[in-house]
């Protein structure tokens, strides 16, 4: 029946009106009409939606609202009374950050609005306290500030970290150490404390220097680090332990990668927020502290155990580290064997390095390299001198529970065990592997690749 109808000649232009509404509206109006709405608003409309194209433009582009990020306080060791007693103070430092560091510097979920980010009621409450802008630190990549408060020793601890927000790195610190009894919530009330302006500002000052270091890429060194809490206290009278891990972490990060310890909720949101695609960095070693029952300093005693991060192995059962805090240069003199320590275990997993064969069993070659360095199951390895061709792939890995030690000197704490598909009796210790590039399935026609170098 429907094929009769539209076959039929007669009916085709009804069929067309009923079809598209707007034509048929079209039909009744006046040439003079359509030809002043073709003339004047088809332009206009085109330029509007232009504008919006370009406004949207500018939004998402990493100049406009992805470049930088001003968290709110961090408070360690502190509860909700230093805020509302001390609501001024802090509220005027945190805006000196902001003008020094963020240009024309907006609430987060009023630029997500405009740029079309979907937030739901609890996430605006969050975004609200972060300010975000065009840095003036001149950092290509994106990035955020966090300032925190905590009570070290018989002092009280005013930070402000810079983080990279795509890898999670600690990129640089800066610290000024206040006398605590000013600002003690637990006294009675008293003369409000001096905000330290002219401090705060040289710290600020000092950090924009060292945003601009030049510093190597990050995921391409295996040696990352984080800091934990064998025992953790955050009674404030008695001082903070993981205030004491973050000023730790300010003294290494300008020679190690360290990750940031406060703030991973918040850095997430903004991740997200800012749809960053790339996951953040993960750790390949980790040392775990105990500041002891009562941390007054200036001096400073902590048992640690040392381990590497990627099989949860541990590497030193105890390790003692003894701190002192200068308060004239407001940061912790941490002892040179923990720093020689950190620089053999990145020296161990140094990248440019391939990974050696400390062992072997049958058709497994245990070697001096794992998953820091880079390897994964099933990755294929090859050597190839000129008189021996040899290939294995990886099967399995291992931590420092076997002992066994590198041919170049240093302990293993985590290698892989690669089995020797070709060549296995002309395997012998201290041969170095290097990554087969042949790709699989392989071309046809056949071509020469490296790992059949050798082959006719």
């Amino acid at each position: 029946m429907r094929a009769s109808v539209a076959e039929d000649p007669s009916q085709q232009p009804y069929n067309d009106m009923a079809s598209h509404p707007f034509k048929r509206f079209c039909t009744r109006l006046p040439r003079e009409i359509l030809h002043f709405l073709a003339k004047v608003w088809c332009p206009c409309l085109a330029l509007l939606i232009m504008m919006a194209n370009t406004h949207a433009a500018a939004a998402d582009s990493p100049a406009g609202w992805r470049s930088a990020a001003l968290m709110p306080w961090q408070l360690i060791g502190l509860d909700a009374e230093f805020t509302l007693r001390h609501r001024e103070q802090m509220q005027r430092m945190h805006r000196a950050l902001q003008d020094t560091w963020i240009q024309n510097a907006r609430p987060l979920d009023q630029v997500a609005q405009q740029a079309s980010v979907g937030l739901s009621l609890n996430e605006q409450r969050l975004a609200h306290g972060m300010m975000v802008g065009a840095s003036r630190a001149g950092l290509t990549t994106p990035h955020h500030l966090q300032p925190i408060i905590c009570p070290v020793g018989d002092s009280l601890l005013f930070a402000v970290e810079l983080i990279s927000t795509h890898e999670g790195q600690l990129l640089a610190a800066q610290q000024i150490l206040v006398p605590r009894g000013p600002w003690e919530q637990w006294l009675k009330p008293g003369p409000a404390p001096e905000v330290p302006t002219a401090r705060w500002q040289e710290a600020l000052q000092n950090l924009l220097k060292e945003a601009g270091t030049p510093r190597s890429a990050a995921r391409e060194n295996p040696f990352k680090l984080r800091l934990g809490l064998l025992r953790g206290s955050h009674d404030g009278r008695k001082g903070s332990h993981l205030c004491l891990n973050m000023l730790t972490a300010h003294a290494l990060a300008p020679s190690f990668i360290v990750l940031p310890l406060v703030g991973e909720r918040e850095a997430d949101f903004l991740r997200r927020v800012w749809t960053l695609q790339e996951p953040p960095l993960r750790a390949t070693r980790e040392l775990v502290m105990d500041w002891g029952m009562q941390p007054k300093g200036p001096e400073f005693q902590a048992e640690a155990r040392w381990s590497e991060a990627v099989l949860g192995s541990s590497i030193d059962s105890k390790l003692r580290v003894r701190t002192t805090i200068d308060i004239s240069q407001e940061k912790l003199q941490l002892p040179n064997a923990l720093i020689q320590l950190l620089q053999k275990e990145a020296q161990s997993i140094k990248p440019d390095d391939g990974p050696q064969v400390a062992k072997i069993y049958g058709a497994w070659a245990y070697l001096d390299r794992g998953r820091a360095w880079g390897l994964e199951m099933n990755d294929r390895l090859y050597l190839d001198d000129g008189e021996r061709l040899i290939k294995g792939h990886v099967v399995a890995f291992y931590g420092s529970g076997l002992g066994l030690k590198s041919p170049r000197g240093f302990p293993i704490h985590e290698g892989a065990i690669l089995f020797i598909r070709t060549g296995q009796r002309k395997v012998q210790i201290g041969d170095t592997f290097l990554f087969d590039p042949t790709s699989f399935p392989t071309p046809w026609p056949p071509v020469r690749q490296p790992s059949n170098a050798s082959a006719p």
